[in-house]
């Protein structure tokens, strides 16, 4: 299948996002305003650690409807509308605004996002309410209460201790999602930002006929609708686990950044839908059989690696792409 190119992306989810040099007063705000707070991104990690500890919740689910009213939240409602939710101040404190066409655990998230943003009402209330008068969005804050989110919905102790205790696959996926009542992408994201798993996932739409990558989630990043595709869809692991609802491993050649490889892969179908879940399994270190050592054939270090860090070099020959070992020694990304 034909692939496109895709920029590089490197680094880790968590050090793109600590990378990240906030200017808007807002944020510096907030950062100015959190006693020992060393930037943003701690300051909204301190004021989310501190409110569960005021609502006494130390296990999962970590429900925001019960941290709501220690924010001054009075109420939250569904209704009809395109944003995914809304912070309306009233005379009272707050309400919460969600849209009523999303699942439980996207609202799930929705709301504790929207929590966040009452840090930013109380670290600089003359800030926010202008910007509020003016209609003006700002995109720190926004990343900001999306780091609260998930601090409140995962904390990273809580999450790092209980992920930890599952090998990466697509069922432990969905267990520890339904453990903490998030959906299946911000979980990913969670667990990969925090560096417990290595593997990367695919979300797919299936039919009989094909299948397209809704999502692809590595420790780099999380890239809805990318350039990752099935050598053969019919005779996959995918095709499998769609048509039978069951847990499939597979052997199967995926392109990725223009590149072939053969990958270890566990797949099921969700529950009710036309959607695949997979797993990519990290490729186990190389390692060398002392009491075979004298039979290991050992490959020149002369050879330039032809794979970029994936172990498998393409191959063309009479108009077809093959996926071959690198023969480098040394695998370079």
């Amino acid at each position: 299948m034909k692939c496109l190119r895709r920029k590089k992306r490197q680094g880790s989810l968590r050090r793109s996002v600590e990378n990240f040099k906030f200017s808007s007063p807002l944020a510096i705000g907030l950062r100015e305003a959190t006693r020992g707070a060393k930037d943003p991104i701690d300051a909204i990690v301190r004021r989310a650690r501190r409110l569960l500890h005021e609502a006494g919740l130390n296990e999962p689910p970590f429900r925001p409807a019960l941290l709501a009213p220690l924010r001054k939240v009075t109420a939250i409602v569904r209704k009809r509308m395109e944003e995914e939710g809304r912070l309306v101040p009233t005379s009272s404190g707050f309400r919460i605004e969600l849209r009523t066409d999303r699942s439980f655990q996207r609202t799930n998230f929705t709301c504790a996002h929207e929590i966040s943003h009452t840090f930013f009402y109380e670290a600089t209330p003359e800030i926010k309410y202008r910007r509020i008068k003016d209609n003006l969005r700002d995109a720190e804050e926004e990343m900001l209460c999306n780091i609260g989110a998930s601090e409140m919905l995962m904390p990273r102790d809580s999450i790092k201790t209980i992920a930890k205790d599952y090998y990466p696959s697509p069922v432990s996926l969905k267990e520890i999602a339904a453990m903490y009542n998030t959906s299946l992408t911000a979980t990913i994201v969670r667990v990969l930002g925090l560096g417990v798993w290595t593997a990367k996932f695919v979300l797919w739409e299936c039919d009989d006929e094909n299948a397209r990558a809704a999502w692809y989630a590595h420790p780099s990043a999380l890239i809805h609708y990318p350039q990752v595709d099935l050598q053969d869809y019919k005779t996959s692991g995918i095709r499998a686990a769609f048509s039978s609802n069951e847990l499939v491993k597979s052997e199967d050649v995926l392109c990725i950044n223009r590149r072939y490889t053969t990958c270890s892969i566990s797949s099921v179908r969700l529950e009710n839908s036309a959607r695949v879940l997979s797993c990519i399994a990290p490729r186990p270190p190389q390692t060398t059989s002392r009491r075979n050592s004298d039979l290991q054939i050992v490959i020149p270090e002369d050879y330039n690696c032809e794979c970029h860090g994936t172990g498998s070099r393409i191959v063309y020959r009479n108009g077809y792409s093959y996926a071959e070992p690198c023969r480098a020694a040394i695998h370079r990304n």
